[in-house]
């Protein structure tokens, strides 16, 4: 397991893992190149049949139930070791992904991500002035910062108060449990 990583236990008592990705400079640069050929819509066109939208995310956000590029998997692969060498005797994978671009004024509405077992963001690019992840039962901060994987329970609610700057660029997804091989 990657020494460099941190846990701590936040007011909901639940741990979040936090950790730099070794060559996050030179990956970002590819997943941002790889990104631009994505579909992107802004969360509150995201319209279910009833008219209700369908995300939490009010900024631009990549369309795909989950995406995939070869720096994205690299992620991807880094994410579910470090998850399976620190939750030792299950095996992982991710369900769903997506990116978010968030603009001056974008911001996610609190929301969890239940039924997943956990949820991670990666951020890609954050401009100073960058809006922090917030956990929002405990008032928890965690500071936009380039490189920087945040793996919790999907079951804590978390959001992002409106952004300051442009281009606050984040991979995020979720985590399930392979069931079957862990019986």
């Amino acid at each position: 397991m990657d020494s460099n990583y941190r846990t701590k236990f936040i007011d909901e008592n639940l741990e979040i893992l936090e950790c730099i990705h070794p060559s996050h400079q030179l990956l970002n640069e590819r997943i941002l190149k790889e990104s631009s050929t994505f579909n992107y819509c802004h969360g509150d066109e995201m319209i279910m049949m009833d008219g209700v939208s369908t995300s939490n995310v009010k900024a631009l956000q990549t369309t795909a139930k989950t995406i995939m590029s070869h720096s994205i998997g690299e992620i991807y692969h880094w994410i579910l070791n470090f998850v399976h060498d620190y939750y030792k005797g299950f095996n992982f994978h991710i369900n769903t992904s997506w990116v978010s671009n968030y603009k001056k004024g974008d911001y996610t509405l609190p929301h969890n991500h239940v039924p997943a077992s956990f949820a991670f963001n990666y951020f890609i690019k954050t401009p100073k002035e960058s809006s922090p992840l917030i956990f929002t039962t405990s008032g928890e901060s965690i500071n936009a910062e380039e490189g920087k994987l945040v793996i919790f329970p999907a079951s804590l609610i978390h959001e992002v108060p409106k952004n300051k700057c442009d281009d606050r660029i984040v991979l995020s997804g979720n985590i399930f449990p392979n069931v079957w091989e862990n019986i």
